[in-house]
């Protein structure tokens, strides 16, 4: 009997992709319709107002419509991981439910961010075409902000719907992730490129038929592109991320050294074990503890709890 062959990390997106095309389809809806219809809504009663204006208030689709990337999120996390996901419906509404309050706050720094940051590159580039020297180097350092906050946005929604962690250790955890796993993020990021690349295609193709490309472009934005833009960042981002939160970032990070590595591995561990009540664990029934923004199980952090008391013992 031949041995199956493992398929690789894009294969294995794709395949999982299509299977649960119709369930990615039915997600974005959810999201993209109440999306397009709030944005519309705050174009049309500013179109005939001031540019800085509707510059600022129709971005304010992203802060009222946030809370549904929720909904986006935990169904995408699922089929991502290779859950069976049946009633995306429910899942998507307990979602939205169960995580409101957080992602109004995601949603207010995302409106902030986009409002101030399009403002601010459409100075730079303007002032960098013109006067050149210091505002290119201005106008750089602002698409490098950019890219960091989006890669950011890999991490908050999933964090958010993943843990109950607080607000501070989320973002505190994303501009760390951010930063320090960027090689999944390019990773992430060439894939929403190509996801982009093909949906854009026959919109530009159509571009000489003003409304007909118009009408394609929102189908797709209707259909397929938010869901399937999360669902790809969240295939590739989820693993590092739950491994780096349950502090098992040696099955992400080795180190050449051995005993360095077990050096760093046993000293993070010491740190994570500060300011626990071991009694207060051995009463809980929760199999899961959060502690310093991580989750931990219960059992292993009581027995090292344990083994530390009983060495501390032995040496008085």
């Amino acid at each position: 009997m031949t041995q199956e062959r493992k398929k690789l990390t894009f294969e294995d997106l794709i395949s999982i992709y299509f299977k649960n095309f119709t369930k990615i389809i039915f997600t974005n809806i959810l999201f993209a319709l109440p999306f397009v219809l709030v944005g519309g809504i705050l174009y049309f009663l500013t179109k005939d107002a001031d540019s800085l204006v509707t510059a600022f208030v129709v971005p304010m689709c992203i802060l009222i419509c946030y809370p549904l990337n929720a909904g986006v999120i935990k169904v995408t996390r699922n089929i991502a991981r290779g859950d069976t996901v049946t009633e995306v419906f429910k899942l998507f509404a307990d979602a939205v439910l169960n995580n409101f309050r957080q992602f109004i706050i995601h949603g207010l720094f995302l409106y902030l961010f986009v409002a101030i940051g399009a403002f601010t590159f459409s100075f730079y580039y303007s002032s960098a075409m013109v006067m050149g020297g210091v505002m290119i180097i201005l106008l750089i350092a602002a698409v490098l902000i950019a890219l960091v906050v989006l890669m950011m946005f890999f991490y908050i929604p999933l964090m958010t719907v993943t843990y109950d962690l607080s607000v501070k250790d989320i973002y505190k955890n994303s501009v760390l992730m951010a930063i320090g796993e960027i090689k999944v993020n390019l990773a992430a990021l060439f894939a929403i490129l190509i996801l982009t690349a093909v949906c854009t295609t026959p919109v530009m193709i159509l571009g000489g038929i003003k409304w007909l490309s118009l009408g394609f472009a929102l189908l797709v934005f209707l259909l397929i592109y938010p869901a399937s833009c999360t669902y790809a960042s969240t295939y590739l981002v989820n693993r590092n991320m739950v491994l780096l939160l349950s502090g098992e970032g040696d099955k992400v990070h080795s180190t050449k050294n051995a005993e360095e590595r077990l050096a760093k591995l046993r000293q993070s561990r010491e740190n994570e074990l500060e300011g626990l009540d071991i009694e207060k664990l051995r009463q809980s029934k929760e199999e899961y503890i959060f502690h310093n923004g991580k989750m931990m199980k219960r059992s292993a952090v009581l027995s090292q709890l344990e083994k530390k008391a009983d060495a501390e013992r032995n040496m008085e």
